[in-house]
């Protein structure tokens, strides 16, 4: 349930890339992301009196804790707020999402949580699993874990639906604590932020999206995002064929219900697509053409409007 990532679309520039697909300002001051090993692509602009901090994140393959650390703790003595980009990022891991939720939740806070359709290949596999850890001597913990799922999965096969009930993504709670280095210090920025997607945000990078705006701790602006979260596993499409078919095997639950004039009211991110609460759409020809020199500008007034609505 923790793989949420969506194929590659080999059609569209940036996808999972490092650096934006916009161009930011000339006076962006650039801290990392010019390294040849750089994961994370990080910055500071001015705009209007305020310094606003800037932070992509391309992909939830992997998270550069280190270098973020440095990066936050930086951007909580010296900015006023912070811009994080997650658009074109087509996920991987869902607890790599909630890694990353963490830093921005001082006082902690709940993620969403996935139903998963059961089949008795997946009982027989984590029935093996659980007599596997014990056997290995696993932590208590991870045992814990396993037998959650297996419990909830069980009680699900003889529904008609054979859905669970909503399961946590990683561990055995929903409930995510703030983040802390190795020491045990905690490490999370405080002040407002706000997250840009897009129509390819995707998945994991979905549910990170839905988790800050549910928990009202970011606001979110651009694109309704792709509507793809959820696990994803794949099959071969048939016994004599080469091809294969990728499917959804969960369905991500927020929070609260999402009203949209497409779709019923419904806790759901898959087709829905987390919803900004400020529309602002990239793919335009004015943005094409000019680097997304409008699609920046704007974006950097909303989020200085929104410090100072925070004040």
């Amino acid at each position: 349930m923790q793989v949420m990532r969506t194929r590659t679309d080999r059609a569209s520039v940036g996808i999972g890339a490092l650096a934006p697909v916009f161009a930011l300002p000339r006076d962006f001051v650039q801290r990392v992301g010019s390294g040849k090993y750089d994961a994370l692509y990080s910055g500071t602009v001015q705009v209007r009196g305020l310094n606003i901090g800037f932070l992509r994140v391309g992909d939830f393959e992997y998270l550069d804790s280190t270098t973020l650390q440095k990066e936050l703790r930086y951007m909580e003595q010296n900015t006023d707020g912070l811009v994080l980009d997650v658009t074109r990022n087509p996920a991987e891991y869902g607890c790599t999402a909630e890694a990353l939720v963490r830093y921005f939740a001082p006082n902690g806070l709940r993620s969403a949580s996935p139903s998963l359709r059961v089949t008795w290949e997946y009982i027989s596999g984590l029935e093996y699993d659980l007599e596997l850890a014990k056997s290995e001597g696993d932590d208590d913990d991870a045992i814990a874990e396993i037998q959650q799922q297996l419990e909830a999965i069980r009680a699900a096969y003889v529904k008609s639906r054979g859905m669970t009930v909503p399961l946590p993504i990683c561990e055995t709670s929903t409930s995510l604590p703030p983040a802390v280095d190795r020491t045990g210090e905690q490490v999370t920025y405080s002040k407002p932020v706000m997250v840009l997607v897009d129509d390819r945000t995707a998945s994991a990078a979905e549910l990170f999206a839905s988790v800050m705006q549910d928990s009202n701790r970011a606001s979110i602006y651009g694109y309704r995002t792709s509507g793809g979260a959820g696990a994803v596993d794949s099959y071969y499409a048939g016994m004599y064929s080469e091809t294969g078919a990728s499917l959804a095997i969960a369905i991500l639950l927020r929070q609260n219900k999402i009203t949209s004039a497409e779709y019923p009211a419904m806790p759901y991110i898959e087709n829905i697509g987390v919803r900004p609460d400020k529309t602002a759409d990239y793919m335009t020809a004015d943005n094409l053409v000019g680097k997304g020199a409008t699609f920046v500008s704007n974006f950097l007034s909303a989020m200085a409007d929104y410090i100072n609505s925070k004040k």
